[in-house]
């Protein structure tokens, strides 16, 4: 039997999407409604508020529902018996579909909570399709086909009480089915050509594209929906099966849900999230496909190198993190925005970290900031060093040597050393028994031999 849908609307707030970050890997979550006879759900469209319309099948019928915060609601137009079906939805909430008029006609409806306006077309046939809505955007336009003398079918666009033809020029008469509209006025769907074979078009600025993938059996590419950035919906055929795509930027990615073979996308949303369905051995199951966000993390320091108490720039970025933590070793740690910079002043070399976590899990990077104490301080250090320590270091003027990770001055008479670390640019003293002693910051002591 003909199972067809009844719109509903729904009113809520609208949410401002940003563009997806593409991703060719998506994240699939099952989608069966419990009321459904077992493998017969079927979701259609999805909104920014995450709320998903389709519909399912139970006692020989098809019913409506509307899935929202994790909770499945039914949604039957009242006094139709013939079936129900739910095709599409906007960002306010404003849910479209089409249902059967007696046991020959489909018409489709809007429901504001209270009250249906009915969409009969802009000729109202008793035979087919009397308007068949499949898609809505924010402005309340939907988009659709009606038959006329059937099967010749007509797309129409309706917007504010009006109807307006809406043919492809490349279809034969009758042959132009939309599917979706965006808030732009972009509009996907099909169309048959003189051959009777069937293709996708994007209509864009006042042209009509044909749309269909190039490595798909010939009238087989069946786009649905479109979101506000210009993404596409679809599915196709090739050898294989029935594949799911989202066409984006002149890009084809393919959606197998759960390896299915047979997967129809049929809705998406400005985040890029996909809603369809995909059969296997137990029937037809909805799928919700998310985007699995590639979690990357930059983390730099310009310029890396640095003289003693000279400045750098620590400037870090994280793309789909939900937080991140800084660590370094000179006591900047805890969390961070996942954006951001900090101008540091160092005397000594130094590490940082930053470890970012995203809704797939957490990345990290490091990175060392060196410090390099200038050869004329470090002469003037330890000429300081021998005139105000002489007993210590004996006799003067002795030559500074480089053993990494020091710069050091060997004193015969008394068997000492005297250095700067590069590690930590701490100054080192070792006695004649060899015992090695860690006198403090460089810094301290330039400050007080004069050597800044």
């Amino acid at each position: 039997m003909n199972k067809n849908v009844s719109a509903i609307i729904m009113t809520g707030s609208l949410l401002a999407a940003a563009p997806a970050a593409w991703a060719a890997d998506y994240l699939y979550k099952n989608l069966d409604n419990p009321d459904a006879l077992p493998g017969s759900t079927y979701p259609a469209g999805i909104n920014n508020h995450r709320q998903i319309v389709g519909h399912y099948g139970q006692n020989l019928a098809s019913h409506g529902f509307l899935y929202s915060v994790g909770t499945y609601t039914t949604m039957d137009k009242p006094y139709t018996n013939f079936g129900t079906m739910l095709t599409g939805l906007n960002n306010n909430g404003t849910v479209i579909g089409q249902y059967l008029e007696g046991t020959r006609v489909t018409t489709s409806a809007l429901y504001d909570g209270t009250a249906y306006t009915y969409l009969e077309g802009p000729v109202h046939y008793y035979v087919g399709c009397s308007a068949c809505a499949y898609g809505i955007n924010d402005h309340g336009q939907v988009v659709g086909n009606y038959d006329y003398q059937h099967p010749n079918s007509h797309g129409f666009i309706y917007s504010n009480g009006i109807y307006t033809d809406f043919d492809n020029p490349d279809a034969t008469a009758g042959g132009t089915h939309p599917t979706g509209i965006n808030n732009s006025g972009q509009v996907v769907g099909y169309y048959l050509d003189v051959g009777n074979l069937s293709h996708g078009f994007l209509y864009s600025g006042g042209t009509f594209s044909t749309l269909d993938k190039p490595d798909a059996i010939p009238s087989t590419t069946r786009p649905t929906g479109i979101n506000n950035h210009g993404q596409v919906s679809g599915y196709y055929n090739d050898a294989t099966g029935t594949h799911g795509f989202v066409y984006s930027d002149g890009a084809y990615t393919t959606l197998d849900a759960f390896a299915s073979q047979k997967t129809r996308a049929n809705g998406i949303n400005d985040y890029g999230e996909v809603v369809g369905d995909y059969e296997n051995g137990q029937g037809t199951h909805g799928f919700l496909a998310t985007p699995a966000e590639t979690l990357s993390v930059e983390l730099s320091a310009a310029p890396k190198a640095i003289p003693y108490r000279g400045s750098t720039t620590v400037a870090w970025s994280a793309a789909n993190a939900v937080s991140c933590h800084a660590t370094a070793s000179d006591g900047w740690s805890g969390p961070v925005p996942v954006s951001g910079n900090r101008v540091v002043t160092l005397t000594a070399t130094k590490s940082y970290g930053l470890t970012c976590a995203g809704n797939d899990g957490t990345s990290g990077q490091s990175l060392t900031v060196t410090v390099t104490v200038e050869p004329a301080w470090k002469e003037c250090l330890f000429d300081w060093a021998e005139a105000t320590y002489g007993l210590l270091f004996y006799p003067p003027k002795a030559v500074s040597q480089v053993r990494p990770p020091y710069t050091y001055r060997y004193y015969g008479g008394t068997r000492a050393y005297v250095g700067v670390s590069s590690d930590d640019h701490h100054v080192y003293y070792q006695n004649a028994d060899g015992v090695l002693q860690d006198v403090g910051d460089a810094s301290a002591w330039l400050t007080r031999a004069g050597c800044q």
